[in-house]
């Protein structure tokens, strides 16, 4: 058994030993971004559901043309970090694959580091993505990259609690893309 098959399996099974506790806890976030000089566009929803004792299981559907993908998993927060594993399938141009996803997160009310990384099971290269930003005023500034994007500055400015716009511009560019603009919507 291969390990994007048994991890949502050991997944699974903890879920009765950390439940016992529950706790009021359910965020969702839409994310869409368009990329200037490409003219490609994907969605991506977050879900994330406390189940006790600073465990989460979260879920992460993604599409783009040409690929699409979906992930579960668990995460546990200790204080301002939060750790997380999840596995999962993608499709690409009707190829499948299995996904394995482990992620960081570090929040406080100024600052957030978030860096995921997605291990593939047929030998594609890895995809990383990532941001650090701290708060400045209402608004954020940082540095925000990803595998086909490159690394370069950010900016995202909160329009109120449930709407946000993030623009980067690549400076170690790594592919056609000339900014990047994400919506960010929490319902």
């Amino acid at each position: 058994m291969s390990w994007v098959r048994a991890a949502p399996i050991g997944l699974l099974l903890a879920l009765p030993a950390l439940a016992a506790e529950p706790e009021p806890l359910f965020y969702a976030q839409l994310d869409l971004n368009t990329y200037a000089g490409t003219g490609v566009f994907t969605q991506e929803v977050y879900v994330e559901h406390g189940i006790g004792g600073g465990v989460s299981l979260w879920a992460n559907p993604y599409h783009e043309p040409g690929y699409a993908s979906a992930t579960l998993g668990l995460a546990k927060t200790a204080g301002h970090w939060t750790f997380a594993l999840g596995a999962g399938q993608s499709r690409s141009d009707g190829a499948r694959a299995g996904i394995l996803v482990p992620w960081l997160g570090y929040f406080t009310d100024k600052t957030e580091l978030v860096l995921s990384v997605e291990r593939y099971d047929n030998g594609q290269p890895a995809f990383w993505q990532g941001h650090a930003q701290h708060r400045v005023g209402r608004h954020f500034l940082g540095v925000y990259g990803e595998t086909a994007f490159g690394i370069g500055p950010a900016a995202t400015f909160v329009v109120n609690d449930r709407l946000r716009l993030r623009v980067a511009v690549p400076v170690a560019a790594r592919g056609d893309a000339k900014a990047m603009a994400t919506l960010i919507l929490v319902p």
